[in-house]
């Protein structure tokens, strides 16, 4: 992939100098079919049912925990708002709800709707050459696979709400940027597969305020080079967590290599520094066996660093896919810090009008530190699924989905597989 694009890149000719991105009218078409409307603002809804089947429920490693398989039913309904206040500043809202419903596990059914993690509310402001964002981003999810430290876990609860502002300004040749986020993570509960470990359900709340800047030089239309900061404040309302702050600055390059392949690429360091960098004898945290039982670990460096390649493609109007390698550090939800390196792939084959074949595959390596009973692991995971335009409304999407976590403690140790069929109804 990468041969070809360089043999096709070719030399950069003289180009004339771009519109301003603060100008430009890049926002998603607005809809042209709404199922409501109240004044000037548009609604639309669909609703979907998703089935399952889950052979490992509870993300046990089969020999301390016993592994247990499940159907599960998600009912949903989709909710989109749009408000065009002008031609160009759109406020727009979008969420989906649910529901799930376990066949023999109901211990396991969510008591409170669920709320998906791309659920959010925005509004773009342009004025010349600037570019004003306002978000809110939130979910609710009770699912533990997509948490990597979680092990022997069945239900894990939490909310999260990332509040924030942006400002963008384009002055053609630079291009700088400055951005607040206020980010509340909330557990509700735990529900675990081994009765002998307690966690407290409140012991992982943390609030986090963020700063974040860039300033950018448009070499030419093809490339441009830049620097980026980060600075955030971490807070924990209970013990045994410890306060933390966080800073990372680095360079950062993009380029289009082709017209169909775009490089990202950005290093730098990365810094944590925690009021109370000592590992503690806190409780054994959920997923892992009695903390008498592991040796400490090492306090947490503050120096660390962050690296990222991605690469994305799009080989023709048919398939297109992505890829991204690099090594990260932050805040564990156990653990004082999370060392991962990471390789993530993902594809999308538009096999015809009608059908797609989407693809992902990632592998992370972590390492925490800061904690009592804390061991390197690595999770390995693969998804497939095809989707299906049954009728203009109608469509089904059937999945499949692999995760294996491997690790020095057997008892963190998991295999899950996913099957599912999911229909959906746009009204």
């Amino acid at each position: 992939m990468l041969l070809s694009a360089w043999l096709a890149a070719g030399a950069w000719a003289q180009e004339a100098p771009r519109p301003s991105l603060a100008r430009q009218r890049v926002e998603q078409p607005l809809p042209t079919e709404s199922n409501i409307k109240v004044g000037p603002i548009l609604f639309r809804f669909s609703a979907g049912l998703r089935s399952e089947w889950v052979d490992n429920v509870s993300l046990a490693n089969g020999k301390t925990t016993p592994v247990e398989s499940d159907f599960l039913f998600n009912p949903q309904l989709g909710i989109e708002a749009v408000w065009p206040a002008t031609k160009l500043n759109v406020l727009r809202f979008h969420t989906t709800l649910g529901l799930t419903k376990y066949l023999s596990h109901s211990a396991l059914n969510t008591n409170d709707l669920l709320v998906s993690p791309d659920s959010e509310l925005r509004w773009q402001v342009y004025v010349g050459d600037f570019r004003v964002d306002l978000h809110d981003q939130f979910s609710y999810q009770q699912d533990p696979a997509g948490q990597g430290q979680l092990s022997n876990v069945a239900r894990f609860g939490r909310w999260v709400n990332t509040a924030g502002l942006g400002v963008l300004w384009d002055a053609n040749d630079v291009m700088l940027s400055v951005g607040y986020d206020h980010t509340t993570f909330l557990v509700t509960g735990t529900t675990t597969a081994a009765p002998s470990v307690t966690t407290s359900a409140n012991a992982q709340d943390r609030t986090t305020d963020q700063v974040a800047g860039s300033a950018a030089l448009l070499l030419t239309g093809a490339l441009n080079v830049g620097l980026e900061s980060v600075a955030s404040r971490t807070r924990y309302p209970e013990a045994p967590q410890d306060d933390a702050s966080r800073v990372s600055v680095g360079p950062y390059l993009q380029l289009l290599l082709t017209h169909y392949t775009r490089i990202y690429a950005a290093a730098g360091y990365q810094g944590t520094y925690f009021d109370n960098p000592t590992p503690a004898a806190t409780t054994a945290a959920a997923g892992t066996v009695a903390a008498t039982s592991l040796p400490q670990t090492t306090a947490a460096s503050p120096d660390s660093y962050y690296a990222n390649l991605t690469i994305t493609h799009r080989l023709n109007r048919y398939y297109q896919d992505k890829l991204s390698v690099g090594h990260d550090s932050q805040i564990g939800l156990f653990a004082q810090s999370l060392e991962t390196t990471y390789v993530n792939y993902s594809s999308i084959l538009q096999l015809s009008p009608r059908f797609d074949l989407s693809t992902s595959v990632f592998y992370e390596d972590t390492v925490e530190t800061g904690s009592t009973g804390a061991l390197p692991y690595q999770r390995f995971g693969l998804a497939l699924s095809t989707g299906c335009r049954l009728t203009k409304k109608l469509s089904a999407t059937v999945s499949y989905q692999f995760t294996e976590k491997t690790s020095d403690n057997e008892a963190q140790n998991y295999r899950q597989n996913r099957v599912g069929l999911m229909f959906t109804y746009q009204f």
